[in-house]
C-alpha cells in the first residue's frame, strides 16, 4: 500500500479486497487501497482485530503525510470507519460513505427479494425463495449465510447492485472482476456472526469533521430512509446526497463527485 496517498478506500464485506478498484482505478486517484485483514480461527473476535488494523494503517499514513487521513468507505466499510473515527478523530480530515449499510441482513434480503421478483419459476427461485423466508423468520448467522449463498449462486446476482441504466458500467466491472474470490469465505462468515451478536448502533461518533453520505437512487440493497437516519444520528453533521446510480457508487460515478476534497 502506498502510504503517500491522501486517502484511504475501504471496502464493504466482511473480508473483502480492493483487487477490483485496483484494476478499474489503476493509479489514476490519491487512493491507498485497503484489504480487510482475513479472520484467524481462534484469535478473537474479527471485527475488534479488523479496526485495529485499520487504525494502525491511519496512523500510519497520518505520520507518513503530516497531514490527517481521508476515507472513503463503501458499504459494510462505513461501520469500519465509524469505529476509527471514534477512536482517532484527531487523525481524520474527512469521510465519504458511499451506499453505508447498516444491517447486513437486511441487504441481502432486499437483493435476494428484487433478485427474485426478476427471475422465472424454477429451482433456483424455489431455493432463494425458501432462503429469504428462513432468513426472514430466524436471521440467525446460519440462516443469513444460506442466504448469501443462494443470491451468488445466480449468474446475475452482481447486476443487482447496479442502477439498470449502467449497462456499460456493468459490463466493464465484469471485464475487470479477477478470476479468483474477491472475498474471504471464512472472515465474511465470522463477519456476519459478529454482525448478527453485535449490531451496530447510532451512539453519536466523537469525530467532528466533514462527513459526506451519498447514497445510490436506484440502490435496492439498502432503505434508504432508515440508512440516513442512523448515519446522521450517528454524524449530525453528515450532509446526504441522493445520487443516480445502485449500490456500486465507486463505478457508477465519476471520482470527482465522491473523491475527499482536496488539501
Amino acid at each position: 500500500m502506498q502510504t503517500a496517498r491522501r486517502a484511504l478506500f475501504v471496502h464493504g464485506g466482511p473480508g473483502f479486497t480492493c483487487e477490483i478498484e485496483r484494476r478499474w482505478f489503476g493509479e489514476s486517484l490519491s487512493m491507498a487501497w485497503w484489504d480487510q485483514p482475513k479472520h484467524t480461527a481462534g484469535a478473537g473476535p474479527w471485527f475488534v482485530a479488523v479496526t485495529q488494523a485499520l487504525a494502525a494503517v491511519v496512523e500510519q499514513m497520518a505520520a507518513t503525510t503530516g497531514r490527517p487521513v481521508s476515507i472513503v468507505a463503501h458499504s459494510y466499510g462505513a461501520l469500519l470507519a465509524r469505529e476509527v473515527a471514534d477512536s482517532l478523530p484527531g487523525q481524520l480530515r474527512e469521510l465519504v460513505l458511499l451506499g453505508p449499510g447498516i444491517s447486513l441482513c437486511d441487504q441481502l434480503l432486499r437483493v435476494g427479494r428484487h433478485l427474485l421478483g426478476q427471475r422465472p419459476a424454477g429451482a433456483e427461485s424455489t431455493q432463494l425463495s425458501a432462503a429469504i423466508a428462513a432468513a426472514s423468520a430466524h436471521p440467525s448467522a446460519d440462516a443469513v449465510l444460506a442466504l448469501a449463498g443462494a443470491i451468488t449462486s445466480l449468474a446475475e446476482w452482481r447486476r443487482a447492485y447496479f442502477s439498470a441504466d449502467s449497462v456499460s458500467v456493468y459490463q466493464r466491472y465484469l471485464e475487470v472482476l479477477p478470476e479468483g474470490p474477491v472475498a474471504d469465505s471464512p472472515t465474511f462468515a465470522a463477519g456476519v456472526g459478529e454482525h448478527l451478536a453485535s449490531p451496530p448502533d447510532d451512539r453519536a461518533s466523537r469525530f467532528q469533521g466533514p462527513v459526506r453520505v451519498l447514497v445510490g437512487r436506484d440502490d435496492v440493497s439498502l432503505d434508504a430512509l432508515a440508512v440516513v437516519q442512523f448515519w446522521q444520528r450517528v454524524f449530525p453533521q453528515a450532509g446526504v446526497e441522493f445520487v443516480s446510480a445502485g449500490h456500486m457508487i465507486q463505478f457508477e460515478l465519476p471520482p470527482e463527485l465522491w473523491m475527499p476534497a482536496s488539501d
